[in-house]
């Protein structure tokens, strides 16, 4: 289990289950149509959820953006539902240029100590420009070619069901997208992607053990004389445990045709993902003290983050945003429990000891 009471020195809280009561809907209007077509206990309680969705001003938005602000407010829905009411929501949604708030254009928006939560125009006005940067990444890496047909490939080393959505959509991608599209396209395939990526070439161990445990895999491995036991991995280098994780599948292509990577060795982003991070942040401050969220924020504290490297493996787990300060690690594993993925007992861990909101 990881220890960082020596770097972040907090308390503990509880975290208990929360049951899944609703399940993703459509904009506001469409889940109040849906709510009166059933009892009339669960369409008060959904009116209930919608009142106060709808007393949370909302400022700046243009009519361009009105789909985004639909989304966010499906989000807040459904996170209502899944916590039967209790979760924060925030006073105040903002739509502007958030250069001043410390976040780049890549960044959808953030949520400051009042529980503002400020959505990024940049990152809207730049969304093609986002996506092209992201998959020049991509092919730089070596982890996305292109075939003779000029067809995108994912990396086979990376291949499950959710990374062949992403290839799928990346294929299908269309710059007349409408701006949801594009936005459901970016945080949620192509950032699940980026999550695979970002755990394999950094801690392969991490995707190699959830593989050896998963399914028929061991047996498969062992067929072909590929498998090799956790402790002479463990002796590898990282690029050793890299390359060892791309000859599973590109020595013996038929056998890692059928080796599965489970989806959940890394975050799954869903269409409400980036929402439910935000609000994430809103759940963490109502838990945490000025001092706390002082002392999360200090330079000298960042840095031991980022440097400690049990902390990174941890959040290699979740997400490469993840392992960026506390902060962020929280929002990201609370998004992924709101959705009901399941986590290593190291994350969670974690996520105790930052004072992680109770899912």
């Amino acid at each position: 289990m990881v220890r960082i009471d020596s770097i972040l020195n907090v308390g503990k809280t509880v975290v208990k289950n929360v049951s899944s009561v609703t399940q993703n809907s459509n904009i506001s209007n469409t889940i109040l149509h849906s709510a009166q077509n059933v009892s009339q206990g669960i369409s008060r309680t959904n009116k209930t959820y919608l009142d106060r969705i709808n007393r949370i001003s909302v400022k700046g938005v243009k009519q361009e953006e009105q789909p985004i602000l639909d989304m966010l407010k499906n989000s807040m829905y459904d996170l209502l539902g899944k916590t039967k009411g209790k979760a924060e929501l925030p006073k105040e949604i903002r739509f502007e240029y958030c250069r001043n708030g410390g976040i780049r254009k890549q960044g959808v928006a953030n949520v400051t100590r009042d529980n503002v939560l400020h959505v990024n125009r940049d990152y809207f006005e730049n969304i093609d420009n986002n996506i092209q940067e992201n998959l020049k990444t991509f092919m730089n890496l070596g982890l996305i070619t292109k075939d003779k047909n000029g067809k995108y490939k994912i990396a086979d080393f990376l291949r499950n069901t959710k990374s062949e959505i992403f290839e799928k959509r990346l294929n299908e991608y269309n710059i007349g997208w409408p701006i949801d599209y594009k936005f459901k396209f970016h945080r949620t395939s192509m950032n699940y992607y980026a999550n695979l990526t970002n755990q394999a070439r950094k801690h392969p161990m991490i995707m190699l053990e959830n593989i050896m445990k998963t399914g028929e895999n061991a047996n498969i491995l062992k067929s072909c004389g590929m498998y090799k036991p956790r402790a002479e991995v463990a002796k590898m280098t990282t690029q050793e445990q890299y390359k060892y994780l791309q000859d599973i599948f590109q020595k013996y292509p038929d056998v890692g045709k059928r080796v599965v990577i489970p989806e959940n060795t890394a975050l799954i982003t869903t269409p409400n993902y980036v929402f439910h991070h935000e609000l994430g942040h809103i759940n963490h401050n109502k838990l945490i003290s000025d001092d706390i969220y002082r002392k999360f924020s200090s330079q000298q504290k960042l840095l031991e983050w980022q440097n400690n490297e049990k902390i990174q493996e941890v959040c290699s787990r979740i997400s490469g945003y993840s392992g960026k300060d506390p902060f962020e690690f929280v929002a990201e594993v609370y998004s992924g429990l709101v959705n009901g993925q399941t986590f290593h007992p190291d994350v969670l861990s974690l996520y105790k000891a930052l004072k992680g909101p109770v899912v």
